[in-house]
Parts: C-alpha cells; sequence; structure tokens
C-alpha cells in the first residue's frame, strides 16, 4: 500500500475517473508486491541454458553434429532458442501485461486491470473471500456492484488486508442497519447459504432450519463456516467460505439475534413487551416512554429520547429538541430500585427500538 501525498503522483485517466464519479482525489494505491525472487531465478536459469544449447551447438558443430541430417541438428539450437525465449517471458511477462491494482478514494475505489473500473461506496453489494488456508497463503476477494458486475482482487496486492477491512467497514456501514431492520420486522436475511429469520438459521444445502434454542456455536474463518448444534459434536453443517457473501455483517447479525432472544427472556424485558409498565422506583418505564416521578412527573416519549446513559451513581437521559439541542435529565441511583433489570430493559429497547 502506498500513500499518495500530492495529486501529481496519480495518472491522468485515474484522476479523470475520480473526478468523473465524483470519488474525490485517490488518497491509496494497492500495487501487485513485488515479483518473487523464484520466478527471477526461472527466468534467468532459462536464459542460461538456451545461450549454453545455443553455445556448445556452435563450438561442438564440426565433431559432434556434423554428420546429424540437417534437420535433425537444426533442432537442437531450436530447443535453446525455446529455452531462451521461455526466460524472457518469465522475466518480462510482469511489466509487459497490465497488473492488478486498486485507488482508494474518500468516496470509493479504482480498479485496474484488463481495463479501469470505478465503484462508489454506496455501489458496493457483496464480499465474497476465499483462502487456502495458510497464513501467509493465497487469498481472493470478490466484490459486486450494485449493477451486478464483479470485480476481484486478492493477495498479490501489498496491503490488501487493509483494503479488505476498508469494504467491510463501508459494507456493515450500509448494510447492517438494513440486516437489522429486515430482522426486526420479520423477514428473511439471505446470506446465499445461509438464511437468518427469527426462528433461526435455514441452510440451504441441507433444506434445514436450524432453530435458535437448538443452535450451538458458529465458527467463522477465512476457509470454512461451521454451524454447530447444541449437544451434538458433529457440526450441522460445514460450508465453504466462498459461498457465502458479506460473512462479517452475517457474524454480527448472528450476535444480535442471541443477545436480543437473550433478554426478551428476561422477566423484566418479557413485560415490558407484553406491554405491562414497569416501576423502577423514580423511573416508570412502559411502550410509550419514560416517566420521572417527582413533584411535576416528567413523561420522555420513546421518539424523544436521544440517549440514556447509567453510571456510577446516577442515570442520565438525553431529551432531544429541535436544532440538534439536547435537555438532559439526571436521576441519582440510589432513586432507583431493580437497577440489572433496568438495565436489561434499556438495552433491549435501545437495542431493538419503542415497539
Amino acid at each position: 500500500m502506498r500513500h499518495l501525498t500530492s495529486q501529481k503522483q496519480v495518472p491522468l485517466d485515474i484522476l479523470g475517473a475520480a473526478i468523473a464519479y465524483r470519488l474525490g482525489i485517490p488518497e491509496k494505491v494497492f500495487e501487485t508486491r513485488g515479483e518473487p525472487l523464484i520466478f527471477r531465478f526461472i527466468g534467468f536459469a532459462s536464459l542460461f541454458i538456451g545461450c549454453l544449447i545455443i553455445l556448445i551447438f556452435i563450438v561442438a558443430y564440426g565433431q559432434l553434429f556434423s554428420w546429424w541430417l540437417l534437420w535433425q541438428a537444426l533442432f537442437i539450437p531450436l530447443i535453446g532458442v525455446s529455452w531462451f525465449i521461455f526466460g524472457g517471458w518469465v522475466l518480462l511477462a510482469p511489466h509487459v501485461y497490465p497488473q492488478p491494482h486498486v485507488y482508494m478514494c474518500p468516496e470509493g475505489l479504482i480498479f485496474i486491470s484488463d481495463k479501469l473500473e470505478v465503484v462508489r461506496w454506496d455501489q458496493l453489494e457483496r464480499l465474497w473471500q476465499e483462502s487456502d488456508g495458510k497464513a501467509q497463503g493465497r487469498r481472493r476477494y470478490i466484490v459486486r456492484r450494485s449493477d451486478e458486475t464483479l470485480l476481484s482482487f486478492g493477495s498479490e496486492l501489498a496491503g490488501v488486508e487493509y483494503l479488505v477491512k476498508a469494504i467491510e467497514q463501508e459494507l456493515t456501514r450500509r448494510l447492517l442497519p438494513r440486516a437489522l431492520a429486515a430482522y426486526r420486522v420479520g423477514a428473511n436475511v439471505s446470506f446465499d447459504e445461509i438464511v437468518v429469520s427469527k426462528r433461526g438459521l435455514r441452510l440451504s444445502a441441507s433444506k434445514r432450519m436450524l432453530l435458535w434454542e437448538n443452535l450451538g456455536e458458529l465458527v467463522i474463518d477465512p476457509q470454512n463456516i461451521i454451524v454447530h448444534e447444541q449437544h451434538l459434536s458433529k457440526p450441522a453443517a460445514r460450508i465453504k467460505a466462498f459461498r457465502v457473501p458479506n460473512m462479517h455483517i452475517l457474524r454480527q447479525l448472528v450476535a444480535y439475534a442471541r443477545q436480543e432472544r437473550a433478554l426478551s427472556a428476561k422477566p423484566y424485558v418479557a413485560a415490558y413487551i407484553s406491554g405491562r409498565p414497569l416501576s423502577f422506583g423514580k423511573l416508570r418505564i412502559s411502550q410509550q416512554g419514560i416517566q420521572i416521578e417527582q413533584e411535576q412527573p416528567v413523561t420522555l416519549p420513546w421518539q424523544e429520547i436521544g440517549a440514556i446513559g447509567i453510571g456510577a451513581s446516577e442515570l442520565m437521559i438525553a431529551r432531544q429538541r429541535e436544532q440538534q439541542t439536547y435537555e438532559w435529565y439526571v436521576v441519582s441511583l440510589w432513586e432507583i430500585t431493580n437497577l440489572e433489570q433496568l438495565r436489561d430493559v434499556v438495552a433491549y429497547v435501545l437495542q431493538n427500538g419503542p415497539r
């Protein structure tokens, strides 16, 4: 990865594409790593062998090859020329054929390989990852643009880990809220081979629904996604990672669903979900909002609550007013009962929104 500190470091065609697609000035470029020494060795060794064969033919022609038929004798230097051509191709190919590289801009990416392709961050839809399982082994990544164009890159790019992390962050920023919203309203969220729903995980390969209460550990690594069922040693499914897009979002969505179910099972949260008002000393919580009991009770609708914080000695509630201003309410913790249960209810509401 190379940082671009000046606009002059950016080729004109790249700069033109960045301006045309409103990506901003490129900030980083991910280029192909240096040519491995093994290829240089093979190239120079092939050149040496080719030259040696031709030299031997010229020097020893009278002694060794003069009695051969002409077409047989010419076959020897042809072998030498073949070695010479092969060695030259190994050495020159990286400099003749375009090497893939990626430019990162504030608003997207520019891919260079056989041709130039532009992807704005808001056009990114999916990321597939493939690995050979070795710590420093081969990695392959494919991104899908909103027009279903597929663009690939791999571990040949220096700093590819940084590039993949940036792509994952942008996908998470845009797509995780959508996935969470879809899950909350009961819609299915598809990751091709795995579909997440309120009931559990549907495994497309086995056409099986694994309910949340039966789901054990979910292991996601660069090679495989392993789904375990509770109380069983054999995995319920082992899916190749490259068959499941946006694995990082899948991981967060499953964690969210499990946390939501764990909170929902707690008595006070279950009571809140059922619509019962809850009393926590000076606070009363219902599906409509929070009421602070004082000389003149204050009712704060959930829609107006911008933040809730529970500190070491007090609870603070920020009421959002016009022009992004906040009105703060503070309640001492000694005036609150069942504090841990209150934490659970607040965590559930903040995570899922008011009902």
